[in-house]
């Protein structure tokens, strides 16, 4: 019970550093964030009973949906080292002169992780009573510390370059869950702010990736000119610009 359910955070921080690294910036990575969107979806609308503390837990669908996806990706690489005569950046195709291994080693980490999540989940492996019962020590971390880490995370957002729509998104939430916590912690509204947090994060993920892809910057500065006037304000309001990341 413990190796599956502590190995689920180990798999989306693969899958997040390989999506958010500079060879990961294509269709591949979009994927993955893509991925990581409905895991939180999924994890948002599991039991308590069920998933316990674990929003990561998701459904047995979103990990074999990761395994076939995964899989996917080492045979397309496969394939293009052996029949492809160029690279194709935009879909993260490479030819390599050096081992295979260098480029598929990321996706086959995950496919392998993934398998195992899978298979734990159809055999209907429980969540350990450190993610189930409220008077854990696991519990009690999360309920002494959880709080502070997202407050102190959406400052960071709200205060760091770049000050965009995100920001204010981001600020709007912040104050909200803010009052809530001094007028009536235990309203449902806080709940529904958390939750609302995480899905806003979650969306903005993958939009953000696909606009920092340098295909779409390219589509971009076409169809908006950044050295443009009326165009300028919303590169800057929007954060559309590569150098943001």
């Amino acid at each position: 019970e413990k190796a599956v359910a502590y190995s689920r955070p180990l798999t989306v921080i693969v899958v997040i550093s390989f999506a958010l690294s500079a060879e990961g910036l294509n269709l591949l990575g979009f994927g993955y964030t893509i991925w990581i969107l409905c895991l939180m979806l999924s994890g948002i609308n599991r039991s308590f009973n069920v998933a316990g503390w674990d929003v990561l837990r998701g459904h047995t669908t979103v990990w074999r949906a990761l395994l076939a996806y995964s899989n996917l990706i080492v045979v397309s690489l496969f394939c293009w080292q052996v029949f492809g005569r160029r690279n194709e950046d935009l879909y993260g195709l490479e030819r390599t002169s050096w081992s295979l291994w260098q480029t598929t080693w990321p996706h086959l980490l995950v496919s392998v992780l993934s398998a195992f999540q899978a298979r734990a989940l159809q055999a209907k492996i429980l969540q350990p009573i450190a993610l189930v019962v409220s008077t854990s020590p696991l519990a009690w971390l999360l309920w002494a510390t959880g709080m502070f880490i997202q407050m102190s995370l959406m400052f960071m957002v709200v205060m760091l370059p770049p000050k965009s729509l995100d920001s204010f998104i981001f600020l709007l939430l912040f104050i909200c869950v803010v009052a809530i916590e001094q007028i009536r912690g235990q309203s449902r509204w806080r709940l529904r702010l958390l939750s609302a947090t995480g899905t806003v994060a979650a969306i903005l993920l993958p939009i953000r990736y696909a606009i920092l892809i340098p295909r779409v910057q390219l589509w971009l500065q076409g169809v908006l000119p950044q050295d443009v006037d009326p165009y300028e304000i919303l590169w800057d309001k929007f954060a559309l610009r590569e150098d943001v990341r």
